[in-house]
């Protein structure tokens, strides 16, 4: 049993991804995303929202077009490594809307309405 496993890892079908080690996000970069924070900063001229993401090296708009300008000039990133990143940033947006919508739902105003959410 064991030989048959060896043999498919060596043969490589037993690998289930596969990527160079210059496609791995640099440690700092995903450290960067994992601590980033968002701020609300109303509606632009034509009514679209605006978020700021803030970041220990600085902060930028979440947009696609210049989180990634930002990035790769914080960073110098190859598209691989884009994607991943951006990838992160877009989970880490949306675990921050998902504690937005936590906070708003089920908490009175005062202090003494506390109570534990029932997931």
């Amino acid at each position: 049993m064991f030989a048959r496993f060896a043999s498919l890892v060596s043969a490589g079908r037993g690998r289930v991804a596969s990527f160079d080690a210059t496609d791995v996000l640099p440690a700092e970069c995903a450290t960067l995303i994992a601590g980033a924070s968002f701020v609300e900063r109303g509606a632009d001229d034509e009514g679209a929202p605006r978020m700021i993401v803030t970041t220990a090296r600085g902060a930028f708009r979440y947009a696609s077009d210049t989180a990634s300008a930002w990035l790769r000039e914080q960073f110098g990133l190859n598209d691989a490594q884009m994607a991943r990143a951006m990838q992160m940033l877009r989970a880490r947006f949306a675990e921050y809307q998902r504690m937005q919508t936590l906070a708003e739902t089920g908490r009175g105003g005062r202090w003494a309405d506390w109570r534990p959410l029932e997931l």
